[in-house]
């Protein structure tokens, strides 16, 4: 509850004082997952060789309604109680569609971010590095996590690749479009 007015109010005065709306994601997975490579890929609209993630890394990406920053890092969701007390408004979670060894982590971390993040709505599910060869279903993936056991929450499963580029805009609309009808029922009514 604690949430949806502080929205409200922020918004409120967002949209008083003409000010750009802004969107906190959170971004985990198991590491090297692709989770730093997809941020790079957002920035900058190509692939970028990373290294691994050292510490935190913050993001900002200005749009033309929003600006996104982006929090990224390559420590597990409980060494990051800072980022925890933020207020994220939606978080996107990464699964190697290349690694069927790791996939049983990836599960338990998913359920941990689920259980630590339980005041956020939009859960977008990327399945990276689509474009590897004998990469597991995208189904096999959606039964592992139980998504459509999951009604508390709006998820959404894609397969991409930051190397390629396939789906990334997409995936992205689909997550400020939801962004975005949830800002506009709790936004008020001031011009």
């Amino acid at each position: 509850m604690g949430n949806i007015i502080v929205d409200f109010a922020r918004d409120c005065c967002n949209k008083y004082f003409k000010k750009k709306i802004i969107f906190q994601i959170r971004v985990c997975g198991p590491a090297q997952s692709g989770k730093t490579t997809f941020v790079k890929h957002l920035l900058h609209n190509k692939f970028l060789k990373v290294k691994p993630t050292e510490g935190l890394s913050v993001e900002k990406i200005d749009f033309e309604e929003f600006t996104v920053i982006i929090w990224d890092s390559r420590h597990a969701i409980e060494d990051n109680e800072s980022i925890n007390r933020l207020d994220i408004d939606a978080l996107i979670y990464f699964v190697d569609l290349s690694d069927h060894g790791r996939l049983k982590i990836a599960k338990k971390k998913f359920f941990k971010a689920l259980q630590d993040y339980n005041n956020v709505e939009h859960f977008l599910i990327v399945a990276s590095k689509h474009d590897k060869k004998q990469c597991m279903l995208l189904e096999h993936v959606r039964d592992e996590l139980k998504l459509d056991h999951i009604v508390d929450r709006n998820c959404h499963l894609v397969a991409c690749s930051s190397k390629t580029g396939y789906e990334i805009e997409s995936s992205m609309n689909w997550l400020f479009n939801q962004l975005m009808i949830k800002r506009k029922r709790n936004t008020c009514f001031v011009k």
